[in-house]
């Protein structure tokens, strides 16, 4: 199969880890999710901005609208302490992390996450963590004492990234600590997976050796790769980020593209990636525009059921499904505003998930 648009969305967006360098057919089947990530949409929590409270309460008090709206897994972005030195915004961006054991006090204590755990499971949800090891705050805990685990100067993020500091994963101790990290959550909170952040810029055999290890503690767990390369899903991932056809979908908005690319789009994938591969399906997430910011009114939910009705795993955005327009800083409080929520659109979402997972056998198969 001509994989043409994976190679011109990969040549216009190359940080987004679209690799379409492995050749199609006869691959080896990669990680088969578990059964329960196929029972409904994943749903985004930025914890800060998800209440006015914005800690680990608030978001235990919407428990039971998050059931309504038909949602079957919760990923709250990272729950540690931010750093300070560097820090962007007066509050900090949840992805410098100054401990990677610890919670952001402003969140809660463990007991509150660990509640707010048990809450989720009692719903019959199931909840899975950002976990961020390409990087940390500069201010790390482990910085001053072991200095050569973290790189000097930043080699692989984006250089606006002025708030972190990389690990140095040429330093064995670092990859035996970031594993006992991803245990430790497992283990002592009894998460069922996570979301890992830009995975594409750690190495390969890191995840797979984390990923055996920790599938090892608990098979059930469910592990989705922010990056978007089919090498991921061997032995490292049940999932990976579909880029190529959000790009789409928006080249197509913008009439840059003919509608016919979105199938194709889908067929290319289909064809080149292993099988039991999951794509994470989205029209925004916390590093995008609002759907109705990207996407005409008279479109959006196009596109969203667009997400919904092809195979994959869907994702909402907190406040996505009440059409919320503002975008959530990432260094600055900004709460979602239930109080103006759009009835409307939260029953069109409705629909889409009870559509979809009412007919599993037809939206996840061919």
């Amino acid at each position: 199969m001509n994989n043409s648009i994976q190679r011109e969305i990969k040549a216009s967006y190359h940080m987004l880890g679209i690799d379409p360098s492995l050749p199609a057919g006869d691959l080896p089947a990669g990680l088969a999710a578990p059964d329960w990530v196929h029972r409904g949409p994943v749903y985004e929590i930025f914890v800060r901005d998800f209440s006015a409270a914005g800690n680990f309460a608030g978001v235990e008090t919407r428990l039971n609208y998050l059931k309504d709206l038909g949602i079957q897994t919760i990923w709250l972005m990272p729950v540690h302490p931010i750093g300070r030195i560097k820090r962007k915004g007066s509050l900090g961006s949840p992805y410098a992390i100054l401990d990677h054991k610890a919670i952001n006090p402003g969140y809660g204590t463990t007991s509150d996450l660990k509640h707010l755990i048990d809450a989720i499971h009692d719903f019959d949800m199931h909840i899975i963590i950002d976990m961020v090891i390409n990087h940390a705050a500069p201010d790390h805990v482990l910085r001053t004492k072991f200095a050569p685990w973290f790189n000097d100067k930043n080699k692989r993020s984006p250089g606006l990234w002025t708030d972190i500091i990389e690990f140095n994963y040429t330093h064995p101790q670092v990859h035996t600590y970031a594993t006992e990290v991803m245990e430790y959550w497992v283990r002592e909170f009894k998460i069922d997976g996570y979301r890992c952040d830009v995975a594409g810029l750690v190495p390969l055999n890191f995840w797979e050796h984390a990923a055996n290890r920790l599938l090892n503690l608990n098979p059930d767990l469910f592990l989705l790769a922010e990056w978007e390369n089919r090498a991921l899903h061997f032995g490292a991932f049940h999932a990976t980020y579909d880029w190529t056809t959000y790009l789409v979908m928006k080249e197509v908005h913008d009439d840059k593209r003919p509608p016919s690319d979105l199938p194709e789009c889908l067929v290319q994938g289909r064809n080149t990636y292993p099988a039991n591969a999951q794509k994470l399906r989205f029209t925004e997430n916390h590093d995008l525009p609002r759907t109705s910011a990207t996407f005409n009114n008279d479109q959006q939910e196009l596109f969203a059921a667009f997400t919904f009705f092809v195979p994959g795993i869907p994702l909402i955005y907190n406040g996505q499904e009440i059409g919320m327009k503002n975008e959530l800083s990432l260094f600055e409080k900004s709460m979602i505003d239930w109080n103006r929520a759009d009835t409307g659109r939260f029953e069109f979402y409705k629909n889409l998930v009870r559509l979809r997972y009412t007919n599993a056998d037809i939206f996840n198969g061919e």
